[in-house]
């Protein structure tokens, strides 16, 4: 479990691999009371939030001399007023760059 010095309201965990130090994972756990409405109609229908979002890391390989993940998820689910959102990312890294010099135009948002 991780606690900011600062203290926060999310609830952190972290999962590294007891063998070798790897960061496998990490948990976010979010919870909003449901707060008030100055409407007693639309206060009753105000209910907790809840947000979850989850990182994987996998695939490791040495790179430089490094052991790196070559593979990251990322799941989020959010339940709000009884509605859910759920959305999920995965990357896949191939290349691996060391201490080069980038053209800043890579960084460009062709605007």
């Amino acid at each position: 479990k991780y606690e900011p010095k600062k203290g926060s309201d999310v609830n952190i965990k972290i999962f590294i691999e007891k063998e070798t130090g790897r960061h496998l994972r990490t948990e976010y756990r979010h919870l909003n009371s449901a707060g008030a409405s100055s409407n007693p109609n639309t206060s009753s229908r105000l209910t907790e939030t809840h947000e979850d979002m989850t990182e994987d890391f996998d695939d490791f390989k040495t790179e430089g001399g490094i052991t790196l993940p070559h593979s990251y998820k990322i799941s989020l689910y959010i339940e709000r007023n009884s509605q859910t959102y759920q959305a999920f990312w995965d990357a896949k890294f191939t290349d691996f760059y060391f201490n080069s010099k980038l053209d800043p135009a890579t960084f460009s948002t062709g605007e």
